[in-house]
């Protein structure tokens, strides 16, 4: 078993652009912070974080996922996120293929017109 952690600030420099007759819009910095851990010779992984919008009135979203890689070139992925948002829960799920070099990834998130899946997992 091996756990790891690690913490991101995204968009340091909060900034806001002004679009002609389209208006103000502004990048918000994002603190996320989380714990992986990695079981059965790296074959099943959890993952658990954290997500604070610091520059404007949002609640903490907590994000938690799996991946069970039964071949060392098949993953097969499942979580939920934005937890503690007032709103529903985000469910997901996903599958990878890899490959030297080469990652082809798929997710689903079950949300319509909504792109990419909830939380990252870090590279091995």
């Amino acid at each position: 078993s091996k756990l790891g952690s690690g913490i991101i600030v995204k968009n340091a420099l909060p900034a806001s652009l002004y679009f002609r007759g389209l208006g103000k819009e502004s990048i918000a910095s994002v603190l996320r912070a989380g714990l992986s851990w990695y079981s059965l010779g790296d074959k099943l992984s959890l993952f658990a974080d954290l997500k604070q919008v610091l520059s404007a009135r949002h609640r903490a979203e907590a994000f938690l996922g799996s991946e069970f890689r039964p071949l060392s070139v098949f993953g097969l992925r499942a979580g939920v996120g934005e937890l503690f948002s007032g709103g529903a829960p985000l469910w997901t799920l996903g599958m990878g293929l890899y490959a030297k070099g080469v990652v082809f990834d798929y997710a689903y998130n079950g949300r319509r017109g909504s792109a990419g899946g909830a939380g990252a997992r870090p590279p091995r």
